[in-house]
């Protein structure tokens, strides 16, 4: 069938999604012609899916009359399947299968008890109606007034397992229903005698209120647009496919410790999707961070579905939407309705953001910094986008610089409201690493031989990431040499089954497929080298991924932004789209294991060294707390006065503090040593500043004065300068602070000689002395009755280093 008449098709039944597209297929993002052209023009071809929900590789292998008809499948299915009531998708046919165990769908019945179905032909399959759109209606299937139906009560114990299917569906929902929970919850059910579970139906999921201990309603709604949308029981739903697919049932918020301080201003982010690509997995990481490195509490909002979702909400409180919209203004409104201390958006995409907010009355109150990942095509196809963004947008994140100069020139961003970072991994192989340690256990997992020269590519198995050029350079590799090679590639896609037909019996001795794998970050650590064949890629992250199991990189230098990586020291550069030259790069390190060794190296200590997430996102979190009005949870005054002994214990005390969310202010009374020479290397770190007096002060209490005055935080450390801490002092102490009424924390003290060496518990004499016993426990005092029991008489603060306090509790003393 002709192009043209593809496209009338697919435009008069609007089965094509191009916001699902652009966002699925990166390569349509980058390509010049509109989504629905670059789909006719490539996506047929390598069997793309139109929209979410249509899965034209699943529909032609199970559907043997369409394989052997030849005719494409979504064609098939516009065309014929469609008035057929075929399915879709795996999930449909799960739930057709589902229905069909149940054994009591009437057909007669349903068609005739609904209008809008007379009009269906004859030949239409009517499960197919129901588990598309007549269950989400609440259309019943089944005549329970029928004079001759047999209802037969089911044996089943109603504590059955969840994984039990074959049992009657409904007995699974009151299985996994624990009344008494329900009960012991809800005082006013109990109360009023109604029977638990049609309450909860009833009311009761929509009020938040859980059917067990594990499920929380509230939770799933928020991260299931479609379940919202479709306006079903969570509860349900979960246990329908919810829970199959890997949904979470509750907020893994609720199972940790971490400590937040709901005092302090909330974090907010913004992602497109939750598609697993490489700028959601940046996010990911961007949030882990300030989860694991701040005390803040922290809200995500993702603008349209995708399975990283739950991955967020590992580390968030996230709302998801359907991609179209806000399917409940209300809900999305309350969900904002805070003082973020400002607004992260990530990608171009995220500008979509803000037209939405205005269309159901909801502001943004806070600074706004927008991370770009995309290249200067990607940018110019979401102009609308792009235009909402700089009106919008206070500093802007640039993820290579490249995306930074087109920034500068085409959008005319100043460069001081410009920030380049890289992109970054979170690695799971040592630093201080000296070989390839995973390599065996990796290669054992993936049934690679330990001797054999290992060659991997990784991504989706179709045209733009090249896996017909790597088969191809494996092939004319294979006839250079007589060493044992094997190559692998990980991933999935619709290239695979063609890819793997067309190998001989003797390749597949050594040409490996491996799918899809979740540890991949892990496993590539099996190469000897990552060749990446993409024919476009701006800056994948495997290469990182690579680099830090030593892996040096083959690539072909046209296709990809990674050789400011790779450069000619972590890797080889070929010059073309050349696999001849590719393969002959290969066996140059196959041949020369010294030279693969140095670039390997190389890789590994570049990628240690500058891109790794600890490193990029302390300068996110740096950039943002130097050009928002982002108030720090603690300020941090290092006085000193001829401190070079000990300065450097006690600031890297300061910065090994789990907690990253402060500011250092160190403040130097004219040293005389070289303290302030040993503070300066320091000062790369943008959280700490050095203030030199002019003369001496006299007095220590000055600097300290000097320092809160210079304070931004609610909270102040006086952390002197030949003092030093354990790394869990913050983490203790700055929770206490959540309490208003709390102004001072103080941890204890112990003294350590000029030598190093510990005193242990040499002040206890002495705290006994002001109070027997006392001091052997933590405890939280009223300030009155601190004094009269002890503090009035003999100061028990016995050391600034050791406490924290609340700024405003100074008082008149700093006016």
């Amino acid at each position: 069938m002709k192009s043209k008449y593809i496209k009338k098709i697919l435009e008069k039944t609007n089965f094509f999604d191009k916001f699902y597209y652009l966002r699925s297929y990166q390569d349509s993002r980058l390509a010049d012609e509109s989504p629905l052209e670059h789909f006719i023009k490539v996506g047929l071809a390598e069997k793309r899916k139109p929209n979410k929900d249509f899965d034209p590789v699943w529909y032609l292998n199970n559907y043997p009359d369409v394989k052997d008809s030849g005719i494409h499948p979504l064609i098939h299915f516009l065309l014929h399947g469609r008035d057929e009531g075929r399915l879709q998708n795996e999930e449909e046919k799960k739930q057709y299968d589902a229905v069909i165990a149940a054994g009591d769908f009437d057909t007669v019945f349903y068609k005739e008890s609904y209008e809008d179905l007379q009009s269906l032909s004859v030949g239409f399959d009517l499960i197919t109606h129901y588990i598309r759109y007549g269950k989400y209606e609440g259309r019943s299937y089944v005549n329970l007034h029928k004079p001759d139906r047999q209802i037969e009560r089911s044996a089943t114990n109603l504590k059955i397992e969840f994984e039990k299917k074959d049992k009657a569906q409904s007995g699974i929902y009151s299985a996994q229903f624990d009344s008494n929970y329900y009960l012991d919850k809800n005082l006013d059910v109990a109360e009023a005698g109604i029977d638990p579970e049609w309450h909860y139906y009833a009311c009761g999921e929509k009020e938040g209120r859980q059917p067990n201990e594990s499920f929380d309603p509230t939770f799933y709604y928020k991260l299931n647009a479609d379940v919202r949308k479709a306006d079903i029981s969570a509860f349900r739903h979960y246990i329908d496919s919810g829970r199959e697919e890997g949904r979470a049932s509750h907020s893994p918020l609720e199972d940790d410790d971490r400590i937040t301080i709901n005092a302090a201003k909330p974090l907010l982010f913004v992602g497109h999707d939750g598609v697993l690509a490489g700028s959601e997995i940046v996010l990911l990481e961007v949030v882990r961070w300030f989860y694991n490195h701040t005390a803040r509490q922290i809200k995500l909002l993702l603008l349209a579905p995708g399975p990283v979702a739950d991955r967020y909400a590992e580390f968030a409180d996230v709302y998801v939407l359907p991609g179209d919209g806000a399917d409940h203004a209300q809900a999305l409104k309350a969900f904002l309705h805070e003082d973020f201390e400002f607004a992260y958006l990530n990608t171009v995409v995220s500008g979509r953001l803000f037209p939405l907010l205005e269309e159901h009355g909801i502001t943004l109150d806070c600074d706004v910094i927008t991370h770009i990942h995309e290249m200067e095509k990607v940018l110019a196809t979401f102009p609308t986008e792009m235009q909402t963004l700089l009106s919008h947008t206070k500093h802007w994140i640039s993820a290579s610089p490249a995306s930074s100069a087109t920034l500068a020139s085409k959008y005319e961003i100043p460069r001081e409201t410009l920030t380049t970072v890289p992109a970054f991994i979170n690695p799971v192989a040592r630093n201080d690493a000296t070989t390839n340690e995973l390599q065996a256990e990796a290669r054992q997992e993936l049934g690679l031989s330990p001797n054999a020269f290992v060659v991997i590519g990784c991504g989706t198995l179709y045209e733009r990431k090249g896996p017909d050029l790597f088969l191809e350079t494996a092939r004319l590799l294979k006839r250079k040499t007589a060493r044992p090679i094997e190559f692998l590639w990980m991933g999935q896609g619709p290239w695979r089954e063609e890819l793997e037909g067309s190998l001989s019996e003797e390749e597949k001795n050594w040409i490996h497929f491996a799918g899809n794998r979740n540890n991949a970050n892990r496993l590539l650590a099996a190469a000897d080298v990552f060749f990446m064949s993409s024919r476009e890629d701006p800056f994948p992250l495997v290469v990182l991924e690579s680099a830090q199991h030593a892996v040096p990189t083959v690539c072909f230098e046209p296709a990809t932004g990674i050789t400011a990586f790779i450069e000619d020291d972590a890797g080889i550069a070929v010059p073309a789209i050349d696999t001849l030259m590719a393969s002959e790069s290969l066996q140059r390190l196959l041949e020369h294991p010294h030279q693969k060794k140095a670039l390997g190296d190389t890789a590994r200590r570049k990628l240690f060294e500058n891109y790794t997430t600890e490193q990029q996102n302390l300068k996110i979190f740096s950039t943002i707390q130097r050009v928002t009005g982002y108030k720090p949870s603690v300020s941090v005054i290092v006085p000193f006065y001829n401190h070079e002994k000990f300065i450097e214990e006690r600031l890297d005390s300061i910065l090994a503090q789990p907690i990253k969310d402060i500011e250092i202010i160190a403040l130097d009374d004219c040293s005389t040593d070289n303290t302030v020479e040993k503070v300066r290397p320091y000062l790369e770190d943008t959280r700490i500043t050095l203030a030199e007096n002019d003369k001496n002060s006299g007095s220590p209490f000055k600097q300290w004065e000097k320092g809160i005055r210079m304070a931004s935080g609610d909270v102040v450390w006086i952390a002197e300068g030949d003092d030093s801490c354990d790394t869990n002092f913050l983490e203790t102490l700055l929770p206490y602070f959540d309490d208003p009424m709390v102004n001072i924390a103080s941890a204890k003290t112990e003294i350590i000689d000029e030598h190093g060496t510990l005193k242990e518990n040499a002040l206890m004499p002495y705290l006994d002395m002001a109070y027997p016993g006392k001091f052997s426990q933590s405890y939280l005092k009223d300030g009155f009755q601190e004094i009269n029991e002890q503090l009035g008489a003999m100061c028990t603060l016995v050391n600034a280093s050791g406490l924290l306090i609340r700024k405003s509790s100074f008082g008149a003393t700093l006016r």
